[in-house]
Parts: structure tokens; C-alpha cells; sequence
């Protein structure tokens, strides 16, 4: 999960207030299939592009060598066109905690 918004300082109590409000929302409604299908093809466009050109191909191995490691580079495409609702609803459970 990564969340990202871009503000003025003095909207930073607004923008927090909208992103803690979408986090539980998360928590509790999850996501929808439609979302979901809306990621893994968003995702997966993103992941060829980059294998696409050199630097691309450099910024993957590089956070693959830096998070995990190479190997998963090539495992992480079946990952994600294998994801189903029930294993992200089971992991936003598990690891979204918020307060």
C-alpha cells in the first residue's frame, strides 16, 4: 500500500484528515473486484513499460536487489495476475493499522 498526495503546508491538516478517512474506509468496506482489476492491469502495464527500456530495467532490479530479492522480480507479474479479493482483504486486515 502506498499512499501519496501532494499539498500546500497549510492544507497538510485537510489532505491528513481526507487520507485517514480513506484508510478506514479501507479497513472497512475493502476493495471491489472492479478495483482490484483496475490495479493488477495499471500495475502490470507499468512493470512491462519499464522492462522496456534500460533505465527501466535498472530502477526494477535495483528495488528487487534493495527490498527482496532478484528472484522475485520474475515471480512478481504471476503474483499479481494471481491476486485474488480475499488474499488483499486478509493483508489490509493484517497489516493496516491505524490510531
Amino acid at each position: 500500500l502506498q499512499v501519496y498526495a501532494e499539498m500546500k503546508p497549510e492544507e497538510w491538516k485537510t489532505v491528513s484528515t481526507i487520507v485517514k478517512d480513506e484508510l478506514h474506509q479501507l479497513l472497512q468496506n475493502g476493495i471491489t473486484q472492479e478495483e482490484l482489476d483496475a490495479f493488477k492491469v495499471q500495475t502490470l502495464t507499468e512493470k512491462k513499460f519499464n522492462q522496456e527500456s534500460t533505465d527501466g530495467l535498472a530502477q526494477n532490479i535495483g528495488y528487487f536487489a534493495t527490498t527482496s530479492k532478484l528472484s522475485d522480480m520474475d515471480r512478481y507479474i504471476e503474483a499479481v495476475q494471481n491476486l485474488s479479493l480475499a488474499e488483499v482483504r486478509k493483508a489490509v486486515q493484517k497489516y493496516l493499522v491505524l490510531d
